[in-house]
């Protein structure tokens, strides 16, 4: 089998054309993953550096902002309430736990354990499989056209750096008249 991945952008894609399967519980995995790789040195994370591969693995590739622990929390919440906006379904304990709130200053940690608490039993090996299985079908939606692009969100145009001003205009030389 091919390895293939895609991005949490594909994703999201996929998931509001109902093209791919994303059911509550798969979203929950899918931010733990997220949480996981960001816990030990919290970066800003923005949705095409979050791959997904046909084996279920996610990578986070490194930011260049590090923030602060609660923000890094707030924001594993904020990609957890999106995530599951897009579901097919509820689950009522990780509704609860993607609501903002104060954080603890345990940051991303106490996130972690609030999410796995939400899904116990945490089954990290069906895990694995049904994000594998949610990539597959977004590589599937992505290769039969069935993906819209999505409009950037508020807070990730927000953060991006303001476009570059437009060069100033040269005005071509004006070759001399021939008298």
């Amino acid at each position: 089998m091919e390895l293939t991945s895609v991005t949490l952008d594909e994703v999201f894609a996929a998931a509001q054309a109902r093209a791919a399967s994303l059911v509550p519980e798969t979203s929950g995995y899918l931010a733990l993953a997220v949480a996981d790789a960001s816990a030990r040195l919290p970066f800003t994370i923005d949705d095409p550096m979050v791959m997904l591969t046909s084996e279920g693995t996610v990578k986070v590739a490194r930011g260049s902002e590090v923030i602060a622990p609660d923000e890094s929390a707030a924001r594993m919440r904020g990609l957890l309430a999106r995530l599951l906006d897009c579901s097919a379904g509820s689950m009522p304990a990780l509704a609860a736990t993607a609501r903002p709130r104060a954080e603890s200053p345990d940051g991303v940690d106490g996130f972690i354990r609030e999410l796995e608490a939400a899904l116990v039993p945490v089954n990290r090996a069906a895990a694995r499989r049904a994000l594998a299985r949610l990539a597959r079908e977004t590589v599937r939606a992505k290769d039969s056209g069935r993906l819209r692009r999505r409009r950037r969100s508020a807070a990730a145009a927000a953060s991006a750096p303001p476009p570059a001003p437009p060069a100033p205009a040269t005005a071509a030389p004006v070759p001399a008249s021939r008298a």
